[in-house]
């Protein structure tokens, strides 16, 4: 695999030189699993004709980015920076480094000076990317806990009590209100507003109300697939909340 890396180098930059070739990702970590794909990273030093000329590559790799190699200059830029995964290349244990040239022994041997205050930004910027990442992927573990669950009309509406309001749904689960029992009206001259009935009676005693004829009727404050309240027809004498 080391030769097809170097000839990978090659074909991208031609004349290149490698200065270091690593594995990493979930086999460097110890995490594989059999079907993992085995990722290499690595720096080089790219021909001097095409850094004075329009050649310049800063990074080169493959479609999946399985294979990721960084020049020299943009190496030391991220670097500078405390980039997590460079500092991560630098740090690689023996058994993950496939090819080291001798030159980049002069990086590693200062390796622990470039741990800095910066590291805070850096990882703590680079695992907020990873959940954003994770939950822009829908992930099954996130789904259940970030799905949009439809509102309904009446969970905009306020009630009003003297100088307060509360919002609707509130109030009915604190009142132990069905809303199924509630009757809306329109109040004359207020754009909005709405005056609120309630049928307790029939909601004790659907069957004994409807018999004795003392059932309200009232619909409701919502439709099941409405974007509207639902009005009701409200029986004269009939007192609001």
């Amino acid at each position: 695999m080391l030769n097809n890396l170097l000839n990978f180098i090659q074909e991208k930059c031609p004349n290149s030189v490698p200065l270091i070739i690593s594995i990493r990702g979930s086999h460097a970590y110890g995490t594989s699993i059999p079907t993992s794909d085995i990722d290499y990273y690595g720096i080089f030093v790219q021909n001097l004709d095409d850094i004075l000329g329009n050649g310049y590559k800063e990074q080169i790799n493959d479609e999946k980015n399985d294979i990721v190699f960084y020049e020299v200059k943009r190496f030391l830029e991220l670097l500078s920076s405390a980039n997590p995964n460079i500092l991560e290349l630098i740090s690689d244990p023996e058994d993950c480094i496939l090819y080291k040239n001798d030159i980049f022994d002069e990086i590693l041997i200062h390796k622990d000076k470039f741990i800095t205050k910066m590291c805070v930004k850096s990882f703590g910027g680079y695992a907020s990317e990873q959940i954003k990442k994770a939950k822009g992927q829908d992930k099954k573990q996130n789904w259940e806990h970030d799905k949009v669950v439809r509102k309904n009309p009446i969970d905009f509406c306020y009630f009003h009590n003297h100088e307060q309001s509360i919002n609707l749904v509130k109030y009915l689960n604190l009142k132990n209100i069905n809303q199924k029992y509630c009757g809306l009206s329109k109040v004359s001259n207020s754009k909005d507003v709405y005056a609120l009935y309630y049928d307790r009676f029939s909601e004790l005693m659907p069957r004994l109300s409807k018999f004795i004829g003392k059932q309200k009727g009232f619909h409701g404050i919502s439709f099941e697939d409405s974007n509207d309240l639902r009005l009701s027809s409200i029986p004269k004498g009939s007192k609001f909340i």
